[in-house]
């Protein structure tokens, strides 16, 4: 436990003798053991780890991988050799890191198309399949693309419920006028715009009450570049981390 709260780790694979994955202790079971009041300094992994293991081998293609997250609906996997020894582990977030540049390089094809009306646009981003295979592989990461001037050109459902928008009442609007429909100061806006443009990025965080419970929320908006470096517009990364929260409370 304590080096889950030092690394801020989400999980530690259990792995035996022969390096071969028997168990994984998640947040899940840290929230479960802190519920039930478990003697933890008295009990063992075995006791209280999830079990048995999702693994995947190291050779299984991304698209395969996507596949297994979404059709268990879980966030991580044990990658293993060919003798089933425990080589890595692959979570959610890793995919989202990696896929970062795919998402800018195929999204900013999107953007760059400056002929084209955004219906034409919003076509040619759901004619990307893979790119669609991408955006809504991550259950918990909602994800919106604008051009520069924020009118908003891809909101994925999990940022629609994130936001509380449906998608088709937000496509084509700008960030603006959300601003000012939830009276946001425009300096927040600006302040981060020169941000991004300055660093590439920035990153925020904010809390919600919904129906009694506090639920927080971490947000990572960056720039989009063309071939030629120029910017062409923004991308915006948001992830539900209120699970992560209560980890952290209950390791306190």
């Amino acid at each position: 436990l304590e080096q889950l709260h030092h690394h801020a780790l989400g999980c530690i694979p259990i792995i035996d003798e022969q390096g071969t994955p028997v168990g994984i202790l998640t947040e899940r079971d840290v929230i479960r053991i802190s519920w039930q009041r478990t003697d933890s300094y008295h009990t063992r992994l075995r006791k209280v780890m999830s079990h048995p293991v999702n693994t995947v081998s190291d050779q299984t293609s991304l698209p395969e991988v996507i596949s297994i997250l979404r059709r268990h609906n879980i966030r991580r996997l044990v990658v293993t050799d060919e003798n089933g020894r425990m080589t890595g582990l692959l979570t959610e977030t890793d995919l989202l890191k990696g896929l970062h540049s795919k998402y800018s390089r195929m999204l900013r094809k999107i953007i760059s198309d400056q002929d084209r009306q955004l219906r034409e646009t919003r076509k040619k981003l759901n004619e990307q399949a893979i790119l669609h295979s991408l955006l809504e592989s991550a259950p918990n990461t909602g994800i919106a693309a604008t051009d520069m001037n924020l009118r908003i050109l891809y909101f994925n459902p999990v940022a629609a419920r994130i936001y509380g928008y449906k998608v088709e009442d937000v496509i084509g609007r700008t960030v603006h006028e959300f601003h000012i429909l939830n009276h946001i100061p425009a300096e927040r806006l600006d302040k981060a715009i020169q941000i991004i443009r300055e660093k590439g990025f920035y990153e925020y965080s904010t809390q919600r009450e919904e129906n009694g419970q506090t639920n927080h929320f971490e947000f990572r908006a960056s720039a989009i570049h063309d071939p030629q470096g120029e910017m062409i517009g923004y991308m915006l990364l948001a992830q539900d981390i209120t699970r992560r929260k209560k980890v952290e409370l209950a390791l306190q």
